[in-house]
């Protein structure tokens, strides 16, 4: 026998979100998805903060505020590009101004606190 179980709930601007919770073996429930995407978008907590809160993986909760898993549930999505904070326009006229210089990309990297691999998609622009 299937359960179901009928639920509706607010998030903090007052949107109402309603389903049907199907799947038993599942550690997270449907409000369970709504809630760790309101707060998630929210800035209240991290990814991290919130995989120990409900017993699952960092992995899981990045899946679930981006609206990879559980699509069909409602909540804010939320994608945020660790990045886009390191690749401003100024970071990237820095990359190019190094590679014109023949500085490396581990150099490159280390001098601007980004990956290596940032500094090779911006640099290789550079010929």
């Amino acid at each position: 026998m299937i359960l179901h179980y009928v639920y509706c709930i607010e998030d903090p601007e007052g949107l109402k979100y309603y389903g049907v919770t199907k799947n038993t073996q599942s550690v997270l429930t449907e409000i369970d998805v709504v809630a760790i995407r309101s707060v998630y978008a929210n800035n209240e907590y991290t990814q991290l903060e919130l995989s120990q809160i409900y017993g699952v993986t960092r992995e899981t909760i990045s899946a679930v505020v981006r609206g990879k898993s559980w699509p069909h549930v409602g909540g804010p999505l939320t994608v945020k590009k660790w990045q886009d904070k390191k690749t401003s326009q100024g970071v990237i006229d820095n990359i190019i101004e190094l590679r014109k210089n023949k500085v490396t990309y581990n150099n490159i990297a280390l001098q601007l606190g980004i990956s290596r691999n940032v500094a090779a998609k911006y640099g290789k622009e550079v010929s």
